[in-house]
């Protein structure tokens, strides 16, 4: 007996003249040898409690029914059934409830969700609105919250999917909110963005209008947390210098700021009440303005200090950004390019703190040896 035109139970597929078969003798089952041999039993042998007898197309003219690409996936053990199935052909779970197919109804529900308007065309064609009246209407893009917009970025970035520079620019975008052609001396935007890390829109803006001639540009972090903000930044080099300067005036002032102490000490018994002649007042007076006077001094010259390192910051950190970035935009992969950008960029709030416990631990040190 032909069995072509029929599906075998298998594998899906239709049987063809050429086609090894092998039938149940129990159900009737037709089925490829190899399908059979596969697991050593008939592909409906699940079915065989039931008194399942297989029903087809037994007329040799029949024409070979299309294959059915779509496959439902079982809920029970997830093997992929034809659309239509009515009992798994792997675990034998009926699909059929009170004359619906409820495992198809669930697929087309799960796929109705994926795609609300599934039965709307591609807005690349055109579609009627009334008759006779058709247009391209292209799909205006929805809105997303900053939050979303920011793990779209990043996602992109980590993903490989940022876009790519202009034809015959050998540089590596890294992708961000800018355009390619976006640039600050030079280099991309793009580039600054990931680079600079936290805060970037903002950094971004200043360097603009450092560019256009803008000489004076003030960093409030600068100037509070003075060399703290510079290894915040990773700006180690200018963190260093600012914070040996600064180490050397305290250590510079430290023999005045004892004498000061010693003065205090001498003048506290005449706060409390104690009985002291005019001269020795009068001396004691001048003994510690003599001792302040320095103190006052070291106290403009690190004002002076802060105030240049709040006027000069965002410079010095817009010269470190461009020289960086110039450098990662160059390099011959955009993988290579993201692991500089993490090394040398961003920012470190624990390299700060590592720096404020080291100079207190020094200053400890040194105040024990002097």
């Amino acid at each position: 007996m032909k069995y072509t035109g029929n599906i075998c139970d298998g594998c899906g597929l239709p049987f063809s003249d050429e086609d090894d078969v092998v039938v149940c003798p129990e159900c009737g089952t037709p089925q490829h040898r190899e399908c059979y041999e596969k697991e050593n039993k008939c592909v409906c042998s699940h079915l065989h409690t039931e008194d399942y007898t297989w029903k087809g197309i037994v007329n040799k003219e029949a024409p070979i029914p299309e294959i059915k690409k779509e496959l439902i996936s079982c809920p029970n053990c997830g093997y992929g059934n034809p659309k239509g199935t009515e009992v798994c052909r792997n675990c034998g779970m009926k699909f059929t409830i009170f004359g619906k197919n409820v495992v198809d109804a669930m697929h087309e529900q799960e796929n109705h969700n994926y795609n609300q308007n599934r039965d709307i065309p591609d807005y690349n064609a055109p579609f009627t609105l009334g008759e006779g009246e058709g247009f391209d209407a292209p799909v205006e893009a929805e809105e997303k919250p900053a939050a979303a917009q920011v793990e779209e970025l990043i996602t992109s970035v980590l993903e490989g999917d940022a876009q790519q520079p202009a034809e015959g620019d050998g540089r590596i975008n890294l992708g961000g909110p800018f355009p390619v052609t976006d640039e600050i001396d030079g280099v991309m935007t793009n580039t600054i963005g990931n680079f600079i890390g936290t805060n970037a829109m903002g950094y971004i803006s200043k360097f603009k209008k450092i560019q256009r001639g803008k000489k004076l540009s003030f960093n409030f972090a600068a100037f509070f947390f003075g060399a703290y903000w510079l290894f915040y930044r990773k700006l180690y080099k200018a963190g260093i210098v600012l914070m040996t300067v600064l180490f050397s005036l305290s250590i510079i002032m430290t023999p005045y700021l004892m004498d000061v102490l010693e003065a205090y000490e001498k003048i506290l018994p005449v706060m409390e009440g104690a009985a002291m002649s005019e001269a020795q007042l009068t001396a004691l007076y001048n003994e510690m303005l003599a001792a302040s006077a320095p103190l006052a001094i070291y106290f403009f010259i690190t004002l002076a200090l802060q105030f240049i390192v709040g006027f000069s910051a965002n410079h010095i950190y817009k010269k470190y950004v461009i020289d960086h970035s110039r450098k990662a935009e160059r390099l011959p992969s955009k993988r290579l390019a993201m692991a500089y950008v993490v090394k040398n960029g961003g920012s470190s709030i624990l390299i700060a703190i590592a720096a404020y416990f080291a100079q207190q631990l020094l200053s400890v040190v040194v105040s024990g040896l002097l």
